[in-house]
């Protein structure tokens, strides 16, 4: 299972991480804000988190 966070409006992913990781769930950041950075950024994912 692949994560993809695609932006962050707070000062970090702290709590993302730990959940995640605990859980073994590969995961990573992204900067998306437009519909072809998300294509682009997030292809092969399973799950976004916005």
């Amino acid at each position: 299972m692949k994560v993809i966070i695609t932006d962050c409006d707070h000062e970090n992913i702290d709590i993302e991480t730990k959940v995640l990781s605990d859980a073994g769930i590969e995961f990573k950041l992204t900067c998306a804000r437009t519909e072809d950075e998300v294509i682009e950024q997030c292809a092969g994912a399973d799950i976004f988190i916005v």
